[in-house]
């Protein structure tokens, strides 16, 4: 793995992986779901990002965060945006996701 001299929060790779997820239903109107998935290899220190649901999304389901929360776990904020009391769930597939895997700790502002 390369290294830069400075251990402050640099990236040192940047990749995307298409887990296939399967989320579990949203059964609340209007409420968010925090779910965790396992996907090996992940480390609490990297960032991540949801590129994008390959396929069509469920409708009035929206994701509206990605994170790694400890080693080999991707956690979703999946939001039920209808105004209808039914359950619904997300799609199940794949999900692709972009890793910033970081050097050292990533500072907290940037002097």
């Amino acid at each position: 793995m390369s290294s830069t001299t400075l251990s402050r929060g640099n990236v040192l790779e940047q990749f995307v992986i298409g887990p296939t997820l399967t989320p579990a239903a949203l059964t609340t109107a209007s409420t968010q779901s925090l779910q965790s998935f396992p996907i090996s290899g992940l480390k609490s220190t990297d960032i991540v990002t949801l590129l994008q649901f390959n396929g069509n999304q469920t409708s009035n389901i929206s994701v509206t965060n990605a994170d790694v929360v400890s080693d080999n776990s991707l956690t979703l904020q999946f939001q039920n945006t209808s105004g209808a009391a039914t359950a619904i769930t997300p799609a199940t597939g794949t999900y692709f996701i972009k890793v910033h895997r970081v050097e050292g700790p990533v500072p907290t502002n940037a002097a």
